[in-house]
């Protein structure tokens, strides 16, 4: 699923969710949820109208939130797999979770339950996310905070560490590793765009590694859907 939707293009007159629906048929996994499809659209359906009385996201057209959104966040998972046996990942937490990405698609995606823990500095966007999980069945913890490396320190004494933690593009990479490191049982996973600063990966790689990090991996992906495409940088490190 590295490059989602290359192989079949939108011709205009296509709903741009039923080519989503015949590119996952195409490469179907086992522990893929059925319904999918279903479960994005149908959190995608509360997230559109939410934005029109509230910025959760700039990206509006189904085209750009499918590739940027949902795959894009899909593609985070399949990452972790690969360096993780994510079924003994019970949780997952998000940090600047903003309108639920990547956590929302991830959770929606699996065939099994996947505890969600949403750290934004925004109330009204964690107030939405938890009124969507009430209505997608989804279970989700909310963190209202904009956290220093003492105050993740500080919720990981009390409330104990995440599986896997997740960050897309909130922050300088070694501010944010410094951060999360503290709360991060397993896997941290950051995303970055297609231009790393000079010498971006190398020290966030020493940092992570200084700070009790086993393995340091980067993963340069190209995502594609009907007539865009997209590069990402994925910053993942693991604990144990």
């Amino acid at each position: 699923m590295d490059n989602p939707g290359n192989e079949i293009k939108a011709d205009g007159a296509q709903n741009y969710w039923e080519i989503l629906g015949l590119y996952l048929q195409s490469d179907w996994a086992s522990w893929m949820h059925p319904q999918i499809l279903n479960r994005w659209q149908g959190f995608h359906t509360l997230l559109a109208a939410k934005n029109e009385v509230m910025n959760l996201t700039r990206i509006e057209s189904d085209k750009d939130a499918i590739l940027k959104h949902y795959l894009d966040s899909w593609l985070c998972w399949l990452e972790v797999q690969k360096v993780y046996e994510t079924n003994q990942i019970k949780n997952l937490l998000d940090f600047g979770c903003g309108g639920g990405f990547p956590s929302f698609p991830i959770a929606l995606g699996l065939d099994r339950s996947l505890e969600l823990i949403l750290v934004d500095a925004r109330v009204k966007k964690l107030d939405f996310l938890k009124e969507a999980s009430l209505r997608l069945g989804l279970f989700v913890k909310t963190v209202h905070a904009h956290w220093t490396p003492k105050e993740s320190r500080d919720w990981a004494k009390k409330n104990g560490l995440a599986d896997c933690v997740m960050a897309r593009a909130v922050g300088p990479s070694v501010d944010l590793i410094k951060t999360l490191a503290p709360v991060t049982k397993k896997v941290l996973l950051l995303t970055r765009g297609p231009n790393l600063l000079d010498r971006e990966w190398e020290e966030a790689k020493a940092l992570a590694l200084s700070l009790g990090f086993k393995k340091a991996q980067l993963v340069t992906k190209e995502l594609s859907f009907a007539d865009m495409r997209i590069e990402r940088n994925l910053f993942l490190f693991v604990k144990e």
